[in-house]
């Protein structure tokens, strides 16, 4: 029997971020990289989402496409927890990180005189609404949305909404491909993802399971 040869996937444009779905179905997306910060906060940052990235060096530009309806404390929760374990925060083996939020006019690319910013770094001005002590934990399961089932890792409480099967990870000292053969192993039903997927979506830095 000849092995079929997997089709290659054509991404949505969020799974070509960092994403998941909330508990109460808000999409939230993150940059991978200072390229996709930009292209996070410059496309797909609209007037009636909300800005979030952890008070931490090395955090990528996340926001919640609310669409126009309103944040209550346990997206914030989850989208903190998000926009934390894909930060600098993880690979150096933090458990928690505050997280802070603003509105979309609160964040330029416009320096004031003397300033410099860097490809991927944004100015935020104003108040900032802070989500202390997120939790640096994630999970990862295969969900249905937009149609189809997709690989996503996310916060916990968002992965028990949408999935029945999933594995939950937090810092640690197991190497990325190692925990990423076993997460496949323990989610991959009908082979609907590879070991490729999977490493797509972790954090960076290595992992262990809760």
């Amino acid at each position: 029997m000849v092995p079929q040869k997997r089709v290659k996937k054509n991404l949505k444009w969020y799974e070509k971020l960092r994403w998941f779905v909330s508990s109460n179905g808000t999409l939230v997306v993150c940059g991978r990289d200072a390229g996709t910060n930009e292209i996070v906060v410059k496309k797909y940052l609209e007037s009636n989402d909300i800005y979030l990235h952890a008070d931490i060096h090395g955090a990528p530009s996340t926001v919640v496409k609310l669409g126009g309806d309103e944040a209550d404390d346990q997206l914030l929760k989850e989208s903190a927890i998000f926009a934390a374990s894909f930060s600098s925060a993880w690979p150096n083996n933090f458990t928690i990180q505050d997280v802070y939020w603003v509105l979309p006019e609160q964040v330029s690319k416009t320096p004031q005189s003397g300033e410099f910013v860097p490809k991927g770094a944004f100015i935020v001005r104003g108040r900032r609404n802070y989500v202390r002590s997120a939790k640096l934990e994630i999970a990862i399961g295969i969900v249905e949305y937009d149609g189809e089932k997709r690989i996503m890792a996310g916060p916990i409480d968002a992965m028990k909404a949408h999935a029945e099967k999933y594995v939950a990870i937090k810092p640690g000292y197991t190497k990325k491909e190692k925990i990423a053969r076993e997460i496949l192993n323990r989610i991959n039903e009908d082979n609907l993802i590879t070991l490729e997927d999977v490493v797509r979506v972790l954090p960076s830095g290595k992992c262990d399971f809760i």
